[in-house]
This record gives C-alpha cells, structure tokens and sequence, in this order.
C-alpha cells in the first residue's frame, strides 16, 4: 500500500500559483491530485480573498480619516475657528462615502443576505455549476483517499436553506449521488448532520454507530438515506467563521464504517474547503 499523500496548504497555495500563471497543475496522485480544474478553483479563490481583504483595508482607512476629520472639527468649534466650515462639508462628504460602501459591494451591487439559498443555487449560470461539481469530486476523493476507502464509496453535495428554513440538498450541486429518493430530502435547522452543521455553524463528524444517534432524522426523512450511509462530514460554507452559512457541503461514504477519529483526520484535510467553495460560488455576486 503506498503511503498516504496529504493535501498539504502548500500543495494548494503552489496549484493556485501554477493557476494564475496559466501553466499546468502537476498530479500528485489519484485521490489527493491537483489537478489543472482544481488550481483554477484554488486561484479563485486567493483572487477572492485578496479583493475582500482590499475591501476591507478601505473601510478601515475611510473610517480612521473620518474620525479624525471629526475631532478636528470639534476642536475647531471649540476656537471658534472659519475652518468649521470646511471641515463640517469634508466630514458630511466622507460620512457619505462610507455609507455607500457599506450598502453596496466594491462592485456596485447591494448587499443583501440570501435568505432562499436552495433558489439562489439553482440560479446560478451553467459554468459556476460545473466548477462546484468539479471541486465536490475533488473534496469527496481527498477524504476518500485519506480515509483509505474506494473513490466509488464517497459522495458529496450542497445543502441550501430554503424559504421555509428548512435544508434541502441542491440535485444540481452533487457528486456521486446515485440515489434520487435522497435528493428529495429535507431537515430543519438543528435537526440532521446538515441541520447541526448550519446551526452551531461549524464542521461536523457523524459516524453511524449503531445508530445516528444526536444526528437522527424523522422516520420520513430517514426512509430516504441510502441505507449503506456510514459517516457524514458537514462543513459550513461561509465567508467567515461565526457567520450564518449560505450552504452546508457534505461529504459522506457508503458501505466502509469509520470511526470519528478517523473522520477527524479526513476533516482535517477539508477544512478550508468550506470557505473556498463560498468564495467560487459567489463569485461575482
């Protein structure tokens, strides 16, 4: 058995690299492969990162000037100064400048929380779809080969909320799901792996042990799981963590039983995944 390839930050931040300079990502192996589809996505989302960080850095600098314009002005009250009246049409024009860029996007746009994130999905154009699904294969192989299970075993999808707060799985954002009865499924926040996942808005490991134990559904729901499902992983798909997720990403296998130190070790190479599929997704948005 050949020794097991780790996915390292470096791996990552070296296929972005390859990316952004157009040249091709070299193969690391079947399951935890870098592959050329995988660094565009990776690059995507450093691109992503940097804008925000950005974004950021202009917020807090138009911040500091305007308080610092307001102090200056309290001081010219205070001597009674002709410079009041400058300073007053600065700080009302820089007071206005931050209040749009805090309503709107350094695109332009307003931002608005997605309250119906299963539509919004579904939305999405053609291309950014295919990249998802491209980077779910990826996920699902990267646990599969550190879990030392067969690629066929390993599954992974999106998971929105939709209008009624409720979970549903996104068919269209899914990998190696072959079963329709568990595209229809559905659980309240709180309620499922899914459910916990977007509730405490942080990964999950589930095991099947026995049983599904904190993790059981309603015997409607449960019907429609495979019933060769023995672990889930969720992770939250969020900008930040703390912040309510727009989706959940699971990654679960079929027929191989793990334990949760064993799922602990797989998260582990999956945890920046959560938040580099929110930067694919909205991507542009």
């Amino acid at each position: 058995m050949p020794e097991k390839m780790r996915i390292s930050r470096g791996d990552a931040k070296g296929a972005a690299l390859a990316a952004i300079g157009g040249a091709e990502a070299t193969t690391l192996g079947s399951a935890g492969a870098v592959t050329p589809a995988r660094g565009r996505l990776m690059a995507e989302g450093f691109s992503g990162a940097a804008t925000t960080l950005a974004d950021r850095i202009t917020n807090e600098f138009l911040a500091g000037l305007l308080l610092l314009v307001v102090i200056v002005a309290g001081v010219a009250v205070a001597v009674k100064g002709f410079t009041i009246y400058v300073v007053v049409v600065l700080a009302v024009v820089l007071f206005a400048v931050l209040l749009i860029k805090y309503m709107f996007g350094s695109g332009g746009r307003r931002r608005t929380k997605i309250t119906d994130t299963v539509a919004w999905a579904e939305s999405l154009d053609a291309n950014t779809k295919a990249n998802i699904r491209g980077f779910l294969e990826n996920a699902a192989k990267a646990a599969a080969h550190e879990l030392n299970v067969s690629d066929t075993h390993v599954r992974a999808n999106v998971w929105g909320i939709d209008r009624d707060r409720r979970l549903r799985i996104v068919p269209d954002l899914t990998y190696n799901m072959n079963n329709p009865k568990e595209l229809t499924l559905s659980m309240q926040v709180g309620q499922g792996a899914a459910g916990l996942c977007f509730a405490q808005k942080q990964p999950i490991l589930a095991p099947f042990d026995q049983g599904w134990g904190e993790y059981v559904l309603p015997e409607s729901e449960k019907a429609k799981l495979d019933p060769a499902l023995r672990w889930i992983i969720g992770l939250p798909v969020s900008s930040a963590a703390g912040e309510e997720p727009i989706w959940i990403m699971g990654v679960d296998g079929l027929h191989d039983a793990r334990s949760k130190g064993q799922l602990g070790d797989a998260l582990q190479q999956l945890l920046n995944w959560g938040g580099t599929l929110y930067l694919i997704a909205t991507k542009g948005q």
